[in-house]
């Protein structure tokens, strides 16, 4: 093997393990002790099934000891009776006193922030993220809906939004919510929040990055 050739294997090997040290610098030692007991997730209009599978999966592999809880049903958000019954759904589970971690993809995070503001104790709730949720949208009925469900435009918990650089179905832009702790723009599409293990591990790093910032 040449000098150049040897030189460059051995910063390949350098970098991989930096990377590699990286990984498990977060997904270990954050994960080994998590600050709640359950995670919430509450899917988008139209999200059942294989759609969401793989982002259920991937919080399962790394949370083995935390509750996961998934709601989810095929809705659209102008459909008014749906969106109630998953809202209930929402407040059923969220008036278990564990503490709770609460994810929204997309309309989800709607339906989340429209449960937590029909709760009286909210302490157990750590933190709403919301997934490329449609808080800033005023078209398409999103608006609509939201004031038909009486979604408050303070979440009464810490809220951390995300968004997608690549999302056409709701642009970065629109994810932000009042009053949230952070925002964090991610290169992905829409439906990578629930399919992509890049993005999934992102989006957790984020959210495990500000429970550490606050212990």
């Amino acid at each position: 093997m040449s000098g150049n050739m040897r030189h460059l294997f051995t910063s390949f090997l350098e970098h991989a393990r930096a990377v590699r040290r990286g990984f498990s610098g977060i997904f270990g030692a954050h994960y080994n002790q998590v600050p709640f007991e359950r995670i919430v997730f509450v899917c988008g209009i139209n999200t059942v099934g294989k759609r969401m599978r793989p982002f259920i999966i991937f919080l399962r592999k790394h949370f083995p000891r935390v509750e996961i809880v998934a709601i989810q049903e095929y809705y659209i958000h102008h459909q008014r009776e749906k969106v109630e019954h998953m809202i209930s759904r929402t407040v059923e589970e969220l008036r278990n006193e564990k503490k709770t971690l609460v994810i929204g993809h997309s309309f989800g995070g709607i339906v989340a922030r429209a449960a937590i503001g029909r709760l009286r104790e909210v302490d157990h709730i750590l933190l709403l993220s919301t997934l490329a949720s449609p808080h800033g949208i005023s078209d398409f009925g999103v608006a609509e809906s939201i004031d038909a469900h009486g979604v408050p435009e303070m979440c009464s918990v810490p809220v951390l939004t995300f968004g997608g650089r690549a999302d056409a179905v709701v642009p970065d832009e629109y994810t932000h919510l009042k009053g949230e702790v952070g925002h964090i723009t991610i290169s992905c599409t829409h439906i990578a929040f629930l399919r992509t293990s890049r993005t999934h591990k992102e989006v957790l790093a984020a959210i495990m990055q500000y429970f550490s910032l606050r212990a």
